[in-house]
């Protein structure tokens, strides 16, 4: 995996392989000061050894949150591998990955290793705030019933998840929602001050890409 440190406390893992070159995967480490806040968790344990070299080659050993920013089977496949403090979600998302666990794990082929169920056991509603951190998430549907986005207040980095599409021709993702809540969300968002956007599968982004999703969003 390409290993992106964004700055000291905002480090991106990509995997540039596992989609046949379509698409990256994206996995996103923030380390704050008080905890270190692991943005979803990949299709296995493979993804999730690399992250656990990287933490202990660079000694992080602060208590661990990992958020899943919805219920896709590429964004919490590795859920069971690490110890963590609580695994969070939104309340859309856990009934979801009961129910499609079975199909979802054969997102990960053989070489990603093992995977178990690991549910979130902590989950919320329209906004969780990490004050101690500056750490925001926030509910934001579209590409799901269960998306949320996760806002550092203190370097302006937000994470989209699969809100932004998975290419830059493709900006605009699939919605599982009507475009109005889409854009109501994307609205939502555009209200923070943002330097960075990260993304479950684009490239790191500017807050300029979301005039442009809504403007083809409306074209479609």
């Amino acid at each position: 995996m390409e290993i992106i440190e964004l700055s000291k406390r905002h480090i991106v893992f990509v995997d540039k392989e596992i989609f046949g070159g379509k698409y990256d995967l994206n996995i996103h480490l923030i380390i704050a000061e008080h905890k270190t806040y692991l943005v979803d968790t990949g299709v296995g344990s493979l993804h999730m050894k690399i992250i656990e070299e990287y933490m202990c080659e660079n000694q992080l050993n602060k208590p661990l949150i990992i958020i899943n920013t919805h219920s896709h089977g590429d964004h919490y496949l590795g859920n069971d591998y690490l110890g963590c403090e609580y695994i969070v979600a939104h309340n859309k998302v856990v009934l979801d990955m009961e129910l499609n666990w079975e199909a979802d794990s054969k997102v990960s082929p053989p070489e990603y290793g093992d995977n178990q169920l690991k549910l979130p056991n902590l989950i919320f509603d329209s906004e969780l705030y990490f004050r101690e951190d500056g750490i925001r998430l926030i509910h934001i549907p579209g590409h799901s019933e269960g998306d949320i986005c996760v806002y550092d207040e203190i370097e302006k980095v937000i994470n989209m998840g699969d809100m932004v599409g998975d290419t830059q021709d493709e900006i605009v993702p699939y919605l599982n929602l009507d475009k109005d809540t889409f854009v109501q969300s994307i609205n939502k968002v555009q209200e923070l001050d943002i330097v960075h956007v990260i993304c479950g599968h684009n490239s790191i982004l500017k807050k300029d890409v979301f005039e442009r999703m809504i403007i083809e969003v409306h074209a479609k």
